[in-house]
């Protein structure tokens, strides 16, 4: 038996190196080593532990969980403000993607990403057997809607959008989005990862279109990234559709247990978030003022800098060397001298900013 063909020449989606390699290959001690580069929350859920210590024996984790994740559905509705038929649960935002591509991609189809973005979404079109038009953002990386619209074909079902853009930080405009909505003949897929950081969502569009498809996690304002749950928002009629191919008990009872308990009292969530956008100012105007770095506005928990005249590899290299990573996206086009650097603790971005200080 063998694989399908394309994998010979398919290069994945590029893992971190693990705590572990970074201290071996640096001569550090692993707890001593800060991320920057993941964009996941610096804080841990230890109220959310706590509760879940409390329930966790009444669990029944010799049982597969209601595969229709009805109880969490339900406070995902609540929390966007729409029908629970509208919500689809999923193992992370990444399993929200693959379903889309399972419900709307084929070797015939064609999808186009507003790029630089998030590099999953070519991973998924390729998978898929689909084929993509990159089309280049413009200034201050704004999406080319003239672009976009374009390279509209026949063939074009999905058209990727990601609002905060990762790596960018920047949102797309909402009278962008409901214009591509009524003049592209294919479904628009919104990325909201980074939505709690900005506000600002397109989500209550699905009353109306059903060619509009939000997806979110919970893995960063939630501080739950290593528990993998997302979720699906879109019309009634797009969620049926897309339950059909969705794998009927990919999130585990622990894992819906501990969003259960994070949605129902999203308080603490809440003020954790605005710690994170205070931070995320503050290092904007530490990081501005330092020699020959422009850093670009951002909506997310994350920035984006670019290094006027200094090599980010070699800037990425000395500070995984002290111990502080942070994700080089200089290789990607759109994005030269540029590393993203997500945000800490106040503790920890104080570090970050003494150590970039010494450059």
């Amino acid at each position: 038996m063998h694989s399908r063909a394309f994998l010979r020449k398919f290069k994945p989606y590029e893992w971190e190196l693990s705590n572990e390699q970074i201290a071996a290959r640096f001569g550090l001690k692993k707890e001593s080593i800060l991320r920057f580069d993941t964009n996941t929350s610096p804080f841990v859920p230890e109220e959310l532990l706590d509760d879940l210590v409390r329930v966790i024996h009444e669990l029944p984790l010799n049982q597969y969980p209601d595969a229709s994740y009805a109880a969490l559905r339900q406070q995902v509705s609540r929390y966007s403000n729409l029908k629970p038929e509208q919500v689809i649960i999923t193992n992370g935002a990444d399993e929200g993607l693959d379903i889309i591509g399972k419900a709307y991609l084929d070797p015939k189809s064609h999808a186009i990403i507003s790029s630089p973005t998030y590099s999953l979404y070519q991973d998924v079109i390729k998978i898929y057997g689909g084929q993509y038009q990159n089309v280049p953002r413009v200034k201050e990386f704004e999406d080319n809607v003239d672009g976009i619209l374009r390279n509209v074909t026949a063939a074009t079902k999905i058209i990727f959008l990601c609002s905060p853009n990762n790596p960018t930080g920047n949102t797309t405009r909402r009278d962008t989005i409901e214009h591509l909505l009524s003049k592209a003949d294919a479904t628009i897929v919104i990325d909201e990862a980074y939505y709690e950081f900005s506000g600002t969502t397109v989500a209550d569009l699905t009353h109306k279109f059903d060619n509009i498809i939000v997806v979110r996690t919970l893995s960063k304002a939630f501080s739950l990234a290593g528990a993998r749950v997302g979720y699906i928002l879109a019309s009634k009629k797009t969620a049926r559709d897309l339950n059909k191919v969705r794998p009927p008990n990919s999130v585990g009872v622990i894992p819906l247990k501990l969003a259960e308990i994070a949605m129902n009292d999203t308080t603490k969530m809440n003020s954790l978030v605005r710690i994170m956008i205070k931070e995320r100012e503050r290092c904007f105007k530490g990081i501005s003022s330092m020699r020959a770095t422009k850093v670009y506005p951002s909506q997310a928990n994350f920035l984006l800098v670019k290094l006027l005249d200094r090599d980010p590899s070699q800037v990425h290299r000395f500070l995984m060397s002290r111990g502080l990573v942070v994700r080089d996206v200089s290789s990607i086009s759109g994005l030269r001298g540029c590393l993203r650097i997500g945000m800490g603790t106040p503790e920890q971005n104080d570090i970050l900013l003494k150590v970039l200080g010494e450059l």
